[in-house]
């Protein structure tokens, strides 16, 4: 079943003769349409975003994040 899926999602690619039709469906924004924040770039941050990584890597499932 799983192959027939990567196969079905290869074959549309390629009948679409490598044209973007629409817009992907896994996009990231930072902003909505009305120019709300969504996010924020970590990289500014360091501090939090090793601590984030390091949350995401934990097994304990503990959403607390100290910095």
């Amino acid at each position: 079943m799983f192959d027939k899926e990567v196969c079905r999602y290869f074959m549309k690619f390629l009948e679409t003769d490598f044209k973007k039709s629409r817009i992907p469906k896994r996009n990231f924004s930072l902003k909505d349409r009305v120019g709300n924040l969504l996010a924020i770039r970590t990289s500014k941050y360091p501090s939090f975003q090793r601590a984030l990584v390091n949350l995401l890597k934990d097994d304990k499932n503990e959403y607390s994040i100290s910095v």
